[in-house]
């Protein structure tokens, strides 16, 4: 669905009526979630454009932006196949230890019937019209149903 037509990253998103790129329906800013490996960074690579590099990788999933293809799946933390305890953090749980789980929507990681993961917590969101991002703009959730 061509990245939900551009919508999903600044470099490519076009404003069309009243529906300005970057924002919700109701006007409010909400940026962009851009995962598409074709938008390439300053350097030529696929974009992992998060603030916090130190974070990939380091035994917490910590989502949106970081759980990206171009983020390698923020390190590999967000899959309990992938993720690797680092230091104090253990994997699938909080900064106070809690456990959380796992937010995995790495195609390349499977679900235990062969499939590929599309964890969502919303499966009405995948193709509403709106593109969702974190977790629903993905291959194995078919780029958000199309949104």
């Amino acid at each position: 669905c061509d990245w939900d037509g551009g919508d999903c990253c600044a470099q490519t998103c076009e404003n069309e009526g009243v529906q300005l790129c970057g924002q919700d329906q109701e006007g409010e800013t909400i940026g962009f979630f851009c995962i598409n490996p074709e938008v390439l960074d300053m350097w030529g690579n696929a974009s992992c454009a998060v603030q916090h590099h130190s974070y990939l990788g380091d035994g917490y999933c910590d989502g949106a932006g970081y759980n990206t293809a171009s983020c390698d799946w923020d390190g590999g933390d967000c899959c309990a196949q992938t993720c690797e305890n680092e230091g104090v953090q253990l994997c699938g749980q909080d900064q106070e230890g809690e456990t959380i789980g796992f937010f995995c929507i790495n195609p390349e990681v499977l679900d235990m019937w062969g499939n590929a993961s599309c964890a969502v917590q919303h499966h009405s969101y995948l193709g509403d019209g709106y593109c969702d991002g974190a977790g629903y703009n993905t291959a194995s959730c078919d780029w958000d149903g199309g949104d």
